[in-house]
């Protein structure tokens, strides 16, 4: 395994360290996930140059879709959700 040596600004370590104990991990564990969550958002973002990225990119999303069956109606979905402010429950 390498060992990697960083610089930071004052604060910074600190501010990591917080975060990481909150989490549960080491600094090192921590800023390993930082640093894959990064490389992952970037190869999620890349542009849609061609007609075939969008319907993949569509295609994409119809998969990872977490509901099942029809959305509910946009006046279902604004009950739920003064349901919910009211509540102060997230129901969505």
């Amino acid at each position: 395994m390498a060992r990697v040596q960083m610089v930071l600004k004052d604060g910074e370590r600190a501010r990591y360290v917080y975060h990481a104990k909150r989490d549960g991990k080491s600094l090192s564990a921590w800023l390993r996930e930082a640093a894959q969550e990064k490389i992952n958002n970037e190869r999620t973002q890349r542009r849609l140059a061609t007609p075939k990225d969008f319907d993949e990119f569509f295609r994409r999303c119809d998969e990872e879709r977490t509901w099942h069956g029809q959305e509910p109606d946009w006046e279902e979905q604004k009950k739920l959700l003064l349901e919910s402010k009211l509540s102060g429950v997230a129901a969505t």
